[in-house]
């Protein structure tokens, strides 16, 4: 596994490559249920760096991965 890249401010979460796809996504990941009181959080974690999104059939019964969906294609 490649180390993670540093990153140069550190309110920037750092990436490392993903698999053999060349590309780079972050070394942390958020997930969950995506309510009105989340945006805020999914916002911030956003201007972070994190590209990348944990969702589960089980965070909504489906309904979490078409929520976030939408708010990444918004």
């Amino acid at each position: 596994m490649a180390p993670a890249e540093n990153a140069t401010d550190p309110q920037t979460i750092p990436t490392r490559p993903f698999g053999k796809s060349g590309r780079n996504v972050s070394i942390l990941s958020l997930g969950g249920v995506l309510g009105m009181s989340d945006l805020l959080v999914f916002r911030q974690a956003m201007k972070m760096g994190v590209t990348y999104w944990d969702t589960a059939d089980s965070y909504g019964r489906g309904k979490n991965e078409k929520a976030i969906g939408k708010y990444l294609q918004d």
